[in-house]
C-alpha cells in the first residue's frame, strides 16, 4: 500500500512540475506575441507615415526629392528596426519551443504530465 501512495505522490509532484514549466513557457510565448502585435502596429503606423509623406511630395510635384527627404529616410530606418525586432521576437518564441522540446525529448504537444502517463499505465 505504501508503494501506491508513493506513486501517487510522485505523480502529483511530476504533474506540478510539468504545469509550472508549461505555465512559464506559455507566459514567455504570450509576452512575445503581445510584443509582436505591438511591433506590427508600429510598423503599420510608420508605413502610413511613409505613404503620407510620399503623397505630399508627389502632390507638390517634388517626387524627385523622395530619396533625399529626411522624413522618408528616417521612417524607412524605423521600419527596418521594427522588422529586426520582429525577427528577434520570432526567434525568441522558437527558442522557447525548442528548449521545451529539448527538455522533454519530444515536441511540446506530444508531452503529457507524468500523472496522466501513470493513469494510462495503470489502466492497461
Amino acid at each position: 500500500m505504501s508503494k501506491f501512495w508513493d506513486d501517487v505522490k510522485e505523480a502529483i509532484v511530476d504533474g506540478y512540475i510539468y504545469a509550472a514549466d508549461k505555465a512559464e513557457e506559455v507566459t514567455q510565448i504570450g509576452r512575445a506575441k503581445v510584443d509582436i502585435l505591438s511591433t506590427n502596429r508600429r510598423i503599420a503606423s510608420a508605413m502610413s507615415d511613409l505613404g503620407g509623406r510620399m503623397f505630399e511630395l508627389f502632390d507638390d510635384d517634388k517626387a524627385s526629392e523622395i530619396l533625399d527627404d529626411a522624413n522618408i529616410l528616417g521612417t524607412i530606418e524605423r521600419i527596418r528596426d521594427e522588422r529586426r525586432e520582429l525577427d528577434r521576437l520570432r526567434a525568441e518564441i522558437a527558442e522557447v519551443k525548442a528548449a521545451r522540446e529539448d527538455a522533454a525529448g519530444e515536441k511540446p504537444e506530444d508531452v503529457k504530465p507524468a500523472a496522466a502517463a501513470s493513469t494510462d499505465e495503470a489502466g492497461s
